[in-house]
């Protein structure tokens, strides 16, 4: 009895074995396929995420700033009034000090003029904290 196999049998292995190579070609490939799928979802929520997040830290930024500048104009408004009620209240006290001694040299004057900055810095504040 002969056990080698014919040509045609010969032909059907082979074509089975390429055909068991095709599947599991095929396989790897249709794995392959599916991991860069998944990447893709996964790097497109990922995407989302990334914009989301600069978008909420560009609208946290833009408020700081709008406030910054708002706190910034009004802190400069109230230190121009008050050195305005400053430059006001010196004035007063100056021409009250020389109608009560019109003799009196400039550094005399600015030597009492300094006595009472304590007291005019207190009083332009308050004035300009009630406007």
């Amino acid at each position: 009895m002969n056990t080698d196999p014919t040509p045609t049998d010969k032909d059907a292995i082979a074509a089975n074995i390429e055909r068991t190579v095709d599947k599991a070609a095929l396989r790897k490939v249709r794995g392959l396929v599916d991991e860069l799928e998944a990447e893709d979802t996964l790097w497109r929520r990922q995407q989302k995420w990334i914009i989301a997040g600069g978008a909420a830290i560009t609208l946290a930024a833009f408020t700081w700033i709008t406030v910054a500048k708002q706190k910034d104009a009004a802190a400069e408004a109230r230190q121009a009034c008050e050195l305005n009620e400053w430059q006001q209240r010196v004035a007063a006290l100056r021409a009250e000090i020389k109608v009560g001694n019109p003799a009196i040299t400039h550094v005399e004057l600015q030597r009492q003029i300094d006595g009472y900055r304590q007291q005019l810095q207190s009083a332009a504040s308050r004035a300009c904290a009630s406007r």
